[in-house]
């Protein structure tokens, strides 16, 4: 419902009858005024959509635009990170080098992963410190054993000591005499006995016994039980040749390891023994006036034919010799004799005390000269 005032009047609006000029005015009596009126709020409508739509796009606008800047700030970090770890130094090593050495410094690794090292010279040692007080005496420990061996009833037994019976070992408890294990008043086990072992299971079929033939044997073999026996048969004992049982007294030189075989050619005599031979020099006319001596040389070198040699020592029954030198009694005295033929060093040959050593190169010397032992480093 509105109301418009008559032309001409004044006065107030109601809705009562207070003002009689004032006529009830209606939409059908003025229909261009309530589509005017339409038309005003359709446009404000538009007008506001618009403004709003325009605000939307300046939000999005500032959005984007604060996007933009966080990324450039980002970007900022990353290279002010980046430019920072190029230029970085970190320290690596630091080695203590010997006492009055010089410093040392060294860079190693890539740029931005560099590493310093250094080398510092060990300082002078100080002087020793003044000795510390004493400390305090520990607590007495626990006090050990006795060990007496075997138990007997005759030695008195004080506590702590401590002996075996019966293959199991106590120790003493309480002071006693004749009082033997296991009797706890007085004793506790140290280490018990451990059981036997269980005996072999083997067993022998047959057993045999043989001698030579100047024994008789009986009773052999024995397969379950028996007895053997050995008696002397009677035979005579196989002494002749040497008891070696040989047939011939070639093969008991050679079962003994003697001489086996006797040559002469040309006023020598050649004795071979079992793996060796020695050449020995003899007079024709007269091979009695030959003596030779078995001896070894452990001189370290080969004693070679016709050299004087003098008795340095024994191995065993046989003498050992060395050159015979013209430097004083002790390598001249007990000179033996000339090597009878070249004997190799830790091995067994002869010297001729009496008689001729023949091939000898004696060209040097004039036919009865008498000859000396040498100074070293000289032949005789």
């Amino acid at each position: 419902m509105a109301y418009t005032q008559n032309p001409g009047t004044t006065g107030n609006m109601s809705d009562g009858g207070e003002y009689d000029n004032f006529d009830e005015v209606t939409s059908a009596q003025y229909p261009n005024l309530t589509a005017a009126s339409a038309a005003a709020a359709a446009a404000s409508a538009t007008a506001a959509a618009a403004s709003a739509s325009t605000a939307s796009t300046a939000a999005t606008t500032a959005t984007t635009q604060a996007g933009i800047a966080t990324t450039q700030a980002t970007n900022a970090a990353t290279s002010a990170t980046t430019a920072a770890n190029a230029s970085r130094l970190t320290v690596g090593t630091t080695v203590t080098g010997a006492a009055g050495s010089s410093a040392a410094v060294s860079i190693t690794g890539a740029a931005g992963s560099q590493l310093l090292n250094l080398t510092i010279p060990r300082g002078d040692v100080g002087t020793t410190g003044a000795t510390g007080a004493t400390g305090a005496t520990g607590a007495q420990g626990i006090p050990g054993i006795n060990w007496l061996g075997t138990w007997s009833g005759a030695t008195t037994y004080a506590i702590r000591d401590a002996v075996t019976y019966n293959g199991t070992s106590y120790y003493a408890v309480l002071a006693s005499t004749n009082q033997a294990p296991p009797n706890a008043t007085y004793w506790n086990v140290l280490a018990l006995k451990g059981t036997d072992g269980s005996s072999g299971g083997g067993t022998v079929s047959s057993v045999a016994l043989s001698a030579p033939s100047i024994f008789t044997v009986s009773g052999s073999p024995v397969t379950s039980s028996g007895t053997l026996a050995l008696s002397y048969s009677g035979t005579a004992l196989p002494i002749a040749n040497g008891g070696t049982n040989a047939t011939t007294a070639g093969d008991a030189l050679t079962s003994l390891g003697a001489a086996g075989v006797i040559a002469s050619a040309d006023a020598s005599i050649v004795v071979t023994r079992v793996g060796s031979a020695v050449d020995l020099s003899v007079s024709q006319t007269s091979p009695a006036s030959v003596l030779v001596e078995q001896v070894r040389n452990t001189t370290g070198a080969t004693l070679t034919k016709g050299t004087a040699v003098y008795i340095s020592g024994a191995t065993g029954q046989i003498p050992t010799v060395s050159k015979a030198l013209a430097t004083g009694d002790a390598t001249s005295a007990q000179t033996l004799g000339l090597i009878t033929a070249d004997i190799s060093n830790n091995s067994n040959g002869y010297v001729t005390i009496i008689g001729l050593v023949a091939n000898l190169n004696t060209s040097a010397y004039t036919d009865g000269a008498q000859l000396y032992l040498a100074q070293p480093q000289q032949e005789l």
